[in-house]
């Protein structure tokens, strides 16, 4: 991804990438900026760390990372994320990263799913990360270095180079409840949620 690409992201969220060839298109149009595909290591990872991805979030049926996949018709914000094993989802850049969040955290309080795994940008300044996943998450594991994405055509440029960290985000069945304490400096604080860093593969 280029600089100029990163300063157009909405402040509230992040985005992914495209690689040989798992997903996440969310409700972009196939072959726009926003459609980026997360590298097989960092599935390979997950599907070790987790268990197996059993639906994929944001996807079509030339990328899918899983047996079953919402895509853009079905509309991952309204078609419920339905899977008794993992969720996958690499949500789109900007607003709609919100809304996914937002999503996967609805599933999870519905008992659609036990556990969803999603890739985010990090951007920890945001409302995303205060209001949803600081105190819902049950683990963020923050990558080292940062990921290389490529396009939704299966393509990259060698100057396109994220702007911004990856982190590894789980909402998992039953989300925590963040216990909130003030310290003397007048910050919040919250034991939600378990953080680990480091390489994914």
């Amino acid at each position: 991804m280029t600089e100029d690409a990163a300063n157009d992201m909405d402040s509230e969220g992040g985005g992914q990438s495209n690689y040989d060839y798992y997903n996440s298109i969310g409700r972009a149009k196939a072959g726009s900026t926003n459609v980026w595909l997360t590298p097989d290591y960092i599935i390979e990872w997950v599907q070790k760390e987790f268990g197996v991805i059993g639906l994929d979030a944001a996807a079509d049926v030339n990328n899918s990372v899983a047996p079953r996949f919402i895509d853009e018709r079905m509309d991952a914000l309204v078609t419920p994320w339905i899977c008794d094993d993992i969720v996958w989802c690499n949500p789109p850049y900007g607003k709609q990263a919100k809304k996914f969040v937002e999503r996967a955290i609805d599933q999870v309080e519905k008992k659609n799913c036990s556990k969803v795994v999603m890739i985010l940008a990090v951007r920890t300044d945001t409302t995303m990360f205060h209001d949803l996943i600081f105190p819902k998450a049950s683990r963020i594991h923050f990558i080292k270095r940062r990921v290389k994405f490529q396009r939704g055509n299966g393509k990259t440029r060698s100057d396109e180079r994220p702007a911004f960290a990856s982190a590894i985000v789980v909402f998992a069945d039953p989300l925590p409840d963040a216990i909130t304490f003030g310290s003397p400096t007048g910050f919040n604080s919250s034991l939600a949620p378990f953080i680990t860093y480091g390489s994914v593969n």
